[in-house]
């Protein structure tokens, strides 16, 4: 098991950040800038939403050469994650995000909980990745969490953006 802790600022009020982040658009936007085709909302119950994807990227240059094989796989694969955001205050903003990888038996769990900082929001994040692939599975899952930093620097920067535009008016 590998594990990712990360801190992004948001200069808009945790209140109108739930507002739009918790939109299907908004989880488009996001999929779309990790190069994901495809989406289908799988089921809705509330502000519980199953979404399944196909993420179709090119693989880094540079990959371990005992997880190469495996990791093949990455560059074609169905995703199926599942969302559910809870209000726990006016301030306070929790979401939680399973994704699992069958074809690599990997899981990510993620809760990210959004609290106000004045008139910002500020989005601690808790991740956690396994592999159930015998040998490999743990070398795989540290790979994962390793490539995962950037996908997530990524997606702020691209969150950052969607918000201002959203939020501006």
């Amino acid at each position: 098991m590998a594990t990712l802790n990360k801190e992004y600022r948001y200069n808009h009020p945790v209140q109108d950040i739930y507002t739009v982040a918790s939109t299907e658009d908004c989880f488009r936007a996001k999929m779309k800038e990790q190069h994901a085709v495809d989406i289908k909302v799988e089921s809705r119950n509330g502000s519980d939403v199953v979404y399944t994807y196909l993420v179709e990227r090119e693989l880094p240059s540079f990959i371990p050469k005992m997880l190469r094989k495996q990791l093949e796989k990455l560059s074609h694969m169905s995703v199926r994650q599942q969302e559910k955001w809870t209000k726990e205050s006016d301030s306070k903003f929790v979401y939680h995000m399973v994704t699992e990888l069958d074809q690599m038996k990997i899981r990510v769990e993620n809760t990210s909980t959004f609290v106000a900082d004045g008139d910002e929001c500020v989005n601690h994040i808790a991740m956690t990745f396994s592999c159930g692939l015998p040998i490999i599975g743990k070398k795989l899952a540290e790979y994962v969490s390793e490539e995962n930093v950037g996908i997530m620097d990524n997606e702020y920067r691209m969150l950052k953006e969607y918000f201002a535009e959203k939020l501006s008016a």
